[in-house]
């Protein structure tokens, strides 16, 4: 459901328009809805979210310009988190193309990839939907360390396969999740096989390190420590720019050991 946005209509498509990165299509306002890379919309209801979350604490990890943390504040969340990287910087690469990027960019160009790629597509849609939403800066590897057992229900999408440790950023999640609480995890998938198998994808355009088929994403979500590890679904997607790279993204819910 789309919230009374504060600004005027052609104010907010001005503003919509004055932001050079959108990844997720989102409507703001009534008929208004942003640029982006992948419209999440329709698949939604694939992942399987509780019909309410009232009262309960969410966290969205890899938010980007936060669709589905608006979605969880949508379903009556207290509390909703949305957590990004610092910078582009600290996106998992080998250190030398981080070193040699880190050179070519320098610090003025940085900052700005920042606030475009970051934070303005974010901030405008916060604004825009009246939200709530709180906005935190940390990589996946640090949620242990950054925010211990603070939530009910842990989500992350798409973005294992950018991770060298994979298993590492679940120990993570799972470590940001109160005893009992449940992971919501999307992740892309071969489903060409049933057997367990991380294949070295590395690729430097899209920073992607894995192919992962469907059983190695639920041993890693048990290796990592979650219980109740389920395979909900699958569903094929793809990015505006280049639709013939279309993908398949499972679904997996687990919960942290009550005992945690």
């Amino acid at each position: 459901m789309v919230r009374t946005t504060p600004f005027a209509l052609d104010e907010l498509r001005r503003r919509i328009a004055a932001v050079p990165v959108w990844y997720h299509e989102m409507e703001l306002a009534p008929g208004v809805v942003t640029p982006g890379e992948f419209d999440m919309r329709p698949f939604v209801g694939s992942y399987g979210f509780p019909a309410s979350l009232a009262g309960l604490s969410a966290v969205d990890v890899g938010c980007s310009n936060g669709f589905f943390s608006f979605h969880l504040e949508s379903l009556g969340a207290a509390r909703v988190v949305a957590v990004e990287l610092r910078s582009v910087v600290d996106h998992d690469v080998p250190r030398w193309y981080l070193e040699r990027e880190l050179a070519r960019l320098g610090p003025r160009e940085i900052e700005r990839m920042n606030r475009e790629q970051l934070e303005a597509g974010f901030l405008l849609a916060r604004d825009a939907l009246g939200s709530g939403v709180e906005f935190r800066r940390h990589h996946v590897y640090e949620l242990e360390r950054a925010m211990p057992a603070e939530f009910d229900l842990v989500f992350c999408s798409n973005l294992l396969h950018h991770l060298r440790d994979p298993v590492g950023a679940l120990e993570n999640l799972r470590a940001a999740g109160k005893p009992g609480a449940r992971l919501v995890l999307g992740c892309p998938c071969d489903l060409s096989s049933d057997a367990s198998y991380a294949v070295f994808a590395g690729e430097l355009e899209g920073v992607t390190w894995w192919t992962m088929s469907r059983a190695a994403i639920l041993r890693m979500c048990r290796f990592a420590g979650f219980e109740q590890v389920e395979w909900k679904g699958h569903f094929e997607f793809a990015p505006a720019s280049v639709p013939e790279n279309a993908g398949t993204l499972g679904i997996v819910h687990a919960r942290v050991p009550s005992g945690a």
